[in-house]
């Protein structure tokens, strides 16, 4: 019986650990390959998340993704605010 939990003891560690390691390499590539993604197909969605926060329609330039710490960053350059009647930009 003692030799069982021992035996337990010592595998639930290294499940542990290998867990652990697995996070952090993961979590490593996930910051190396997350520049490199392609964020077009997302476009259209994060300008409507946009435009309801911002309550009219604008446009977005550019954007990358990265991560800061635990924290995924989403960065938009060249927003402009679109005239809903006229359709050209207001800022």
């Amino acid at each position: 019986m003692q030799h069982l939990t021992k035996s337990l003891y010592s595998r639930s560690w290294l499940f542990v650990a290998w867990l652990i390691i697995s996070s952090a390499i993961l979590l490593t590539l996930l910051r190396l390959f997350l520049p490199l993604a392609d964020l077009s197909p997302l476009r259209a969605e994060i300008e409507r998340v946009a435009e309801s926060v911002a309550g009219m329609p604008l446009r977005i330039g550019s954007m990358h993704a990265e991560m800061h710490n635990a924290h995924l960053a989403l960065h938009l350059t060249d927003i402009s605010l679109v005239d809903p009647k006229t359709g050209m930009a207001r800022l």
